[in-house]
């Protein structure tokens, strides 16, 4: 049998029972709307799918049964197995699923066909999977509170370096968010997972978390969410050597930012791909790229990324030679990150004025400021800081692989 009859044999449609429910909660919810009759573009934005979906789910036609069971959560509906069954009919102009075959996409049906996905990627579409409800928490009338609410936990306790209390939050709030069908909150979720777990210094997670924070950003057509989660997810690439991967998504973010007023997000795309030509040893082409993301970011509120510049353009000046300058403005960057209390900026300072130190031969100085660097990447849970540090003190870091951490 052909895959795509065997698609149509797992097609299943709703039950007498199931429709009757269904259709009494969209009158329900439209007449709550009072927004005079309703028509089948607005039905279909009640059950956030597509009008052709809407028609073949109302119609008892053939749908996948995530669908009928995403469709039944965006509206409070407790699933139950016995609202569907499958359907073994077979025609040739059915559509062989509902999820791929329908011209022209909407973004809401994109963003259903990547909730999915992502769901799966992440081993929890059992949640979604609905067999016993009484099992499941209960659907709440607005969801989105909580779930900010969350977030904004999981977010303060990554301000404050404290990485488990913010890891567990946001996958908390993910979880919510998933359970809800909520894929704006999922995308600030694993935007959010993946700059906590490259704080901790698991770069391979963050780049996983980055990835699928752009599924969902894209599926919301959101550019500023977007153009961020390319950029971190093309930090995170060249920090672990995959430079020229990197360049490209800093190009990808870079094109999508045409679009974007916020100076942060276009000043980091600007700064990854200075510091993607720092990496190379192109010093000229970098301090370019650091001079336009500097114009980018001249206004209130960009203090720490400000801070950052500065210390990229003094390993600039390091490498050009320039040491005694280089640790001046260090040390202005490192009495800032101190009078702020930011422990693993603080740390990363103390590396860098540990690396110009090593350049200018000052071999025992260096190794002070990277040992102290070392214990407060570990004060915060920073694995990959505090392995980095111990490497450069034993020697075994490639020229690469240091310069690589040092500008990103």
């Amino acid at each position: 049998m052909s895959q795509a009859k065997d698609r149509r044999h797992r097609a299943v449609r709703l039950t007498d029972p199931g429709l009757e429910i269904l259709k009494a909660r969209l009158a329900e919810e439209w007449e709550r709307k009072g927004d005079g009759k309703i028509t089948r573009a607005s039905r279909a934005e009640l059950l956030a799918v597509s009008v052709g979906t809407a028609d073949r789910i109302l119609s008892q036609g053939g749908n996948d049964r995530a669908v009928l069971v995403l469709v039944f959560a965006r509206l409070g509906i407790p699933w139950e197995d016995r609202y569907c069954e499958l359907r073994q009919v077979e025609t040739e102009d059915e559509p062989e699923d509902a999820l791929e075959q329908e011209p022209a996409p909407s973004p809401r049906r994109r963003r259903l066909m990547l909730v999915l996905a992502a769901a799966i990627a992440a081993g929890i579409l059992g949640l979604l999977l609905i067999v016993a409800p009484k099992s499941q928490p209960p659907l709440l009338e607005d969801p989105h509170g909580p779930v900010s609410q969350t977030l904004d936990v999981s977010r303060k306790a990554y301000h404050d370096a404290d990485y488990d209390t913010a890891i567990r939050k946001v996958r908390e709030a993910f979880r919510m968010a998933q359970h809800h069908a909520l894929a704006d909150q999922m995308a600030f979720c694993m935007s959010l997972e993946g700059d906590i777990l490259a704080a901790k210094g698991d770069l391979e997670g963050a780049v996983e978390s980055y990835t699928r924070a752009t599924h969902f950003w894209g599926s919301l057509e959101n550019a500023h969410g977007l153009a961020s989660a390319i950029e971190t997810l093309a930090v995170a690439e060249a920090k672990l050597g995959l430079l020229d991967q990197a360049e490209q998504h800093f190009q990808e973010a870079l094109k999508i930012c045409k679009s974007v007023k916020d100076p942060g997000v276009i000043g980091g795309i600007l700064r990854g791909l200075g510091s993607t030509e720092a990496v190379r040893g192109n010093l000229a082409s970098a301090r370019k790229w650091y001079a336009a993301a500097n114009l980018a970011i001249k206004e209130p509120g960009q203090e720490p990324m400000q801070l950052d510049l500065k210390a990229l353009g003094a390993l600039v000046l390091r490498d050009e030679g320039k040491s005694e300058e280089a640790l001046k403005e260090l040390q202005e960057c490192l009495s800032a990150w101190k009078a702020d209390g930011q422990p693993r900026w603080i740390a990363a300072t103390l590396l860098q004025i540990g690396s110009v130190h090593s350049k200018m031969g000052n071999e025992v100085l260096a190794r002070q400021q990277i040992s102290e660097a070392r214990q407060l990447y570990e004060s915060v849970g920073d694995r990959r800081g505090s392995a980095l540090c111990a490497q450069w003190l034993g020697s075994k870091v490639s020229a690469e692989a240091w310069r690589s951490e040092e500008y990103f």
